[in-house]
């Protein structure tokens, strides 16, 4: 039987004023469970898209996937008994819940504790969003600094995309989200995905293209965001398929012969690593 009950409320995160968006503070909501050493056995969702959005908010920041939240129907159940009854038979210590639960009339707040006591729960803490931090750890070799955004998101994963063609080697460039400088297809490594599979995943999402991301890391290069320093590791990907419709086609791109492409990344250290893979495939 599940003995503590964490509920976030969606609609309280949104209202939250000092944490911006809800997702910021399902985010914090995360890092102040991790903190507090609060940590669910089980994270569940109801089936809304603004629970499930927060619920992986938060799971991330916790060093778990999006897949590792449930979505159970009897989360919105307006009936109390029904939703009692299911807690006291489900298995863990702890566990995290997304959702307004209507069937039950609670404080207005972030995140609400519960404690099971005989057939209803009562409610043992309410964690106000004056009491979520407001940045999140980082480790560095010089300690644990503090920044504004969740570890992960300094972490990031990429791949050079290529082609072999009658004409010699060529590589895939794609624009910024201004569209003002050249680059590759990048992003935050998933917590959940290898490096290869979160590059993959970026190289759809950004360019529209498909292939074997190769178990050879390339190099990695600094980028300045988010009020601190990402790290980007490169891996090579030989393109098989090219979609003409994909999720970011405000991006342009361009196939470029390697030697040309390495000259058009204007990132210096970025540069040197599309001169080495056009080396390489020459």
């Amino acid at each position: 039987m599940v003995r503590e009950v964490l509920i976030v409320r969606p609609s309280a995160c949104a209202r939250a004023r000092r944490g911006g968006d809800a997702r910021q503070v399902a985010q914090r909501i995360g890092a102040y469970l991790m903190a507090s050493e609060r940590l669910p056995d089980g994270i569940v969702a109801a089936p809304d898209r603004r629970s499930r959005r927060l619920a992986e908010g938060a799971a991330k920041v916790m060093g778990l996937s999006a897949a590792s939240v449930a979505h159970p129907p009897w989360l919105r159940s307006p009936d109390p008994a029904t939703l009692v009854a299911t807690l006291q038979v489900l298995q863990g210590e702890r566990l995290l819940a997304f959702g307004e639960t209507p069937g039950l009339k609670l404080p207005f707040a972030p995140l609400l504790a519960l404690e099971q006591v005989g057939a209803k729960p009562s409610v043992r803490d309410v964690i106000s969003d004056e009491q979520l931090p407001e940045t999140f750890p980082f480790p560095t070799i010089e300690g644990i600094e503090q920044r504004p955004y969740p570890a992960y998101y300094y972490f990031q994963t990429g791949v050079i995309p290529y082609r072999l063609t009658d004409r010699g080697a060529e590589i895939l460039l794609i624009t910024n989200h201004k569209g003002t400088k050249w680059g590759i297809p990048k992003g935050i490594h998933e917590p959940g995905f290898s490096a290869r599979a979160s590059a993959a995943k970026e190289a759809l999402e950004e360019a529209g293209v498909i292939g074997e991301v190769e178990d050879e890391v390339l190099g990695s290069y600094a980028v300045k965001k988010w009020g601190g320093t990402c790290t980007v590791t490169a891996f090579p990907m030989e393109v098989t398929c090219v979609l003409q419709r994909w999720a970011e086609s405000y991006r342009r791109r361009r196939w470029l012969p390697a030697e040309r492409a390495a000259r058009k990344v204007k990132r210096k250290k970025l540069a040197r690593i599309v001169a080495a893979l056009a080396r390489s495939l020459s």
